[in-house]
């Protein structure tokens, strides 16, 4: 027998059973491994479905490699369509990103909730809270990018906008009232002061006794003085019932020929007094109306007293009845006065508003009659209109809507 090795099967069978024993617990620890990421990415996955927030990363060259699928409810675009687009293309916003050169060293610093105007998939801009955090990889320190999160606010910013503006329009009628408040002690005061003061003259007999002559004048300024002041304490308690919804008209049929008389007579002596000329209209007959007698006649008055108040001497004040092309009413009145700007028309029908302190100091009044006429006319379904510009007139048109309006029998 030829001599030779000797084989015992040890050096063939020892080396795998090693090979097994090592390589066995390495493959269970990658299945581990692999089995806790999946569960990681399903949990990042979860979270980044459940938050209100969308999720986005982008890369060392700040173009957009992720966004959570929360950016479709947000903003309207499918994530796909994200991917790849520069980051400052699509949310606006510069990354703090700085390099010494192309190659060297990155430094990248985080950023919280910076506001940003995104335009959305329909084009509509929406405004978004966004923080980020720079992400450096963990064996070498190089710079990858970004990841962060944006929080739509458009909603939350809305609600602020809307909360400023009632705060500022609740702050304006507190002040316009205020106002209102120290023009209407003025206008008391002057009515006051002569009630009382030639009511003390009398009393005391300073001219003279009781039955001297000069006292009739003293009489009918204090009655003429009280008829101003009770005006106003009317006027006053008719916005208040207005404002609080508590105000009522009283239907009946009106002449409004009858109407329109019983009020050029009222405004005439005042207008004779201003030095103002008052033009009576041409009234269509056989008409009624179907309305508040004392209310209409109380608009009419104020626009009247109106026109006259604020027409220089030598000026005109004109009345126009009509029933137009639609079967409805209309009343104008057009002065030749100071007139008033678009914005101050505004003001002039706005409850306590004063359209010009240098103007309330120099034509008396509260400035009620027009808001409190516009909101009378309204109560009878109609409409006030103004067409006025500065140092151009006024002309005020009531219109009573064809509902009101009747043919005389």
């Amino acid at each position: 027998m030829a001599a030779g090795p000797i084989s015992t099967g040890l050096a063939d069978t020892a080396p795998a059973h090693t090979q097994a024993a090592y390589t066995q617990p390495a493959r269970d620890e990658t299945a581990a491994l692999r089995a806790e990421l999946a569960r990681t990415r399903a949990r990042l996955d979860d979270i980044s479905r459940l938050v209100s927030d969308w999720i986005w990363e982008v890369d060392r060259n700040a173009r957009i490699v992720s966004v959570s699928p929360r950016v479709m409810a947000a903003l309207g675009y499918h994530p796909m369509e994200l991917v790849g687009r520069p980051f400052t293309e699509v949310i606006g916003l510069e990354l703090p990103i700085t390099a010494s050169h192309p190659d060297g060293p990155v430094h990248a610093r985080p950023f919280r909730d910076r506001e940003v105007q995104i335009t959305n998939h329909c084009g509509q801009p929406r405004s978004f809270r966004l923080s980020g955090l720079p992400v450096f990889c963990q064996t070498t320190g190089r710079f990858e990018g970004y990841r962060g999160t944006a929080q739509d606010v458009t909603e939350l910013r809305a609600r602020e906008a809307a909360l400023l503006e009632a705060k500022n329009t609740a702050e304006e009628a507190n002040r316009t009232k205020s106002d209102f408040l120290a023009q209407m002690s003025h206008e008391l005061r002057t009515p006051l002061n002569a009630i009382l003061g030639f009511s003390e003259i009398m009393q005391s007999e300073a001219l003279g006794p009781i039955g001297t002559p000069q006292y009739k004048g003293y009489i009918a300024d204090i009655a003429t003085s009280a008829q101003h002041l009770s005006q106003m304490i009317n006027d006053v308690l008719d916005v208040a019932k207005l404002e609080a919804g508590k105000f009522q008209i009283y239907e009946d049929v009106v002449n409004p020929a009858e109407l329109i008389d019983r009020a050029l007579r009222i405004v005439t002596p005042r207008a004779r007094d201003a030095g103002v000329e008052l033009t009576k209209p041409q009234i269509p007959a056989g008409i009624t109306l179907l309305a508040d007698e004392q209310k209409l006649l109380q608009v009419l008055l104020n626009l009247l007293s109106n026109a006259i108040k604020f027409t220089p001497s030598g000026g005109h004040v004109s009345l126009k009845a009509e029933v137009d092309g639609t079967g409805a009413y209309g009343l104008s009145i057009t002065d030749t006065g100071i007139g008033m700007s678009a914005k101050d028309q505004e003001v002039a029908l706005s409850p306590f508003g004063q359209v010009d302190s240098s103007l309330s100091r120099r034509y008396e009044g509260t400035g009620l009659g027009l808001p409190l006429s516009k909101a009378l006319v309204e109560l009878h379904g109609g409409r006030l209109e103004i067409d006025s510009a500065p140092e151009a007139g006024t002309s005020v048109r009531v219109t009573l809507p064809i509902g009101r309006v009747e043919a005389a029998a």
